[in-house]
């Protein structure tokens, strides 16, 4: 669960953007909208007081107890162990940019938003976007490493071997009125849980995790599950929340989860590789020839051109480089991963911004407020600039 919206800085630059990858709060609400769903783990790996940690963390048996009544209060144990799927739609209230959901009990996924597919085919993730596909790779996967119902059924309550988590139980507290069971988990050095379970439910009501800031020391994060309903005979949320409590922002939108569905036949077409439609760019002498595939809210050029083809010109990262589009001729710098924070308003940005589309981007401004004719369809040529004298 990440600690903030893994595209902060890039509203900033672009007011309207909308982001592009799957937004950081999926990961949340999927594992409470799963946490009931023990999938084919042993029942005796729910038997904490046998692990013979009791006396190592204080609680031990009584945060069982909880975790054993939210299984109850979530189906009960041989219906929970019987979901196979699970699927969705989900609508962030602020943003709007809708999506559906897909998860099944082997690992793979599929998130589907109006303009991006990603998916786990059960071997390699890919990102569809705008008609460019690409892999997803290296420190990009983290980001997607819990969208799988063996890890996020619990919230890190048990591993996916069946091991629970040294919990320990801190007592009762009032939460949203109703009083809670409150389990805390302190075995990870990156973070610390809390897990406040509704006393009379016995349902989750929210999780308050605290992790480490370079510039904050420290960033306390509060997500929330309401609205529970049952589905094919598992109680599950379809209302979550998330806010930061040491800078007041939002880290998950309020998003409702509607047309929820549990072990329906798993449609294999939805986790193959995605075909890409768009049209590809060409190399011509020492230029790239592209396109304007798109417009983002607010106002950078997304264009055709993908990593593979800067590479062909030797475009590396901190390259300045030269994009001709509608005969406006605008240098801009390549950053691989650019520090936002530290970008000036009207700094002429190429980036990839977490897609395979190279995108053009005047901080804070937008590209149309240099020429408020560009449009899909536009052709670009690109060279890198001329070395400077």
């Amino acid at each position: 669960m990440p600690a903030r919206h893994s595209w902060t800085a890039v509203p900033v630059l672009v007011p309207r953007f909308v982001p592009v990858l799957v937004p950081a709060f999926v990961p949340v609400f999927v594992a409470a909208l799963l946490l009931a769903s023990l999938l084919a783990w042993p029942l005796a790996s729910f038997a904490w007081a046998q692990t013979g940690e009791s006396s190592a963390v204080p609680g031990l048996e009584e945060a069982a107890r909880v975790v054993d009544r939210f299984l109850e209060a979530s189906g009960g144990y041989e219906q929970l162990r019987a979901m196979r799927s699970y699927a969705a739609e989900a609508e962030p209230e602020v943003y709007g940019n809708g999506y559906s959901l897909h998860l099944v009990s082997d690992g793979r996924f599929r998130v589907e938003a109006a303009d991006r597919v990603v998916l786990f085919d059960g071997r390699d993730h890919w990102l569809s976007y705008r008609g460019l596909v690409a892999p997803v790779t290296g420190d990009a996967l983290g980001q997607y490493r819990d969208l799988n119902l063996n890890q996020l059924l619990l919230h890190g309550l048990l591993d996916a071997s069946g091991n629970r988590a040294p919990l320990a139980y801190a007592g009762t507290q009032r939460v949203h009125g109703r009083s809670c069971h409150v389990l805390i988990d302190k075995s990870q050095a990156e973070r610390e849980r809390e897990y406040d379970f509704d006393a009379q439910t016995g349902l989750l009501e929210r999780i308050v995790e605290t992790v480490p800031d370079p510039e904050l020391r420290e960033l306390k994060n509060i997500y929330t599950f309401s609205d529970y309903q049952t589905v094919g005979g598992v109680v599950l949320p379809t209302r979550t929340h998330g806010q930061c409590l040491t800078d007041g922002s939002e880290v998950e939108p309020l998003t409702r989860l509607s047309n929820v569905r549990v072990n329906e036949p798993v449609d294999e077409t939805l986790f193959t590789k995605p075909q890409a439609t768009a049209p590809a760019a060409s190399q011509v002498g020492d230029a790239l020839a592209g396109q304007v595939l798109a417009l983002s809210g607010g106002g950078s050029l997304i264009t055709n051109i993908t990593k593979a083809d800067l590479e062909k010109l030797g475009v590396a990262d901190s390259t300045a480089i030269v994009a001709v589009v509608r005969d406006h001729q605008t240098e801009l710098l390549y950053r691989d991963n650019p520090d936002l924070a530290a970008v000036s308003p009207g700094s002429y940005l190429a980036m990839f911004n977490g897609t395979p589309a190279l995108w053009l981007v005047k901080a804070y401004q937008g590209m149309r407020s240099d020429d408020s004719t560009y449009a899909a369809g536009d052709a670009i040529r690109l060279t890198k600039a001329p070395a400077s004298r």
